[in-house]
């Protein structure tokens, strides 16, 4: 299985992207943990990226925000990664319904993780 590394390109620039506007998505510990897997790439830097966004997914309504666009998508990248593929399906499926102007992007991983 190859990720497209465009996608990925993608998918961060849209998180940028989104990040300017703070008040409406949740964004946890996004940045911090996204800079410091980027900087340092090793397993601990990867899972506790991972755990941020989970948690910006479990705690975005408890702070009566959005779970900001591209975060499942990220999440679902990730999980290819780790070839689990259903997983990654599950959460291209909830960025795509959340953000349905993703779907062309989201397709493209889809079938990219297929």
């Amino acid at each position: 299985m190859k990720l497209n590394r465009a996608a990925l390109l993608a998918v961060a620039m849209l998180l940028s992207a989104c990040a300017a506007n703070n008040n409406i998505y949740y964004w946890g510990d996004y940045s911090e943990t996204a800079y410091n897997f980027k900087k340092d790439p090793t397993p601990a830097n990867r899972t506790a990226h991972v755990k941020a966004l989970l948690d910006i997914i479990d705690h975005a309504d408890k702070q009566h925000k959005k779970v900001p666009p591209g975060i499942y998508a990220e999440l679902g990248l990730m999980e290819a990664q780790d070839h689990d593929k259903e997983k990654a399906l599950q959460y291209f499926a909830m960025e795509k319904k959340l953000f349905p102007e993703s779907s062309p992007l989201i397709d493209r991983m889809v079938k990219d993780v297929k």
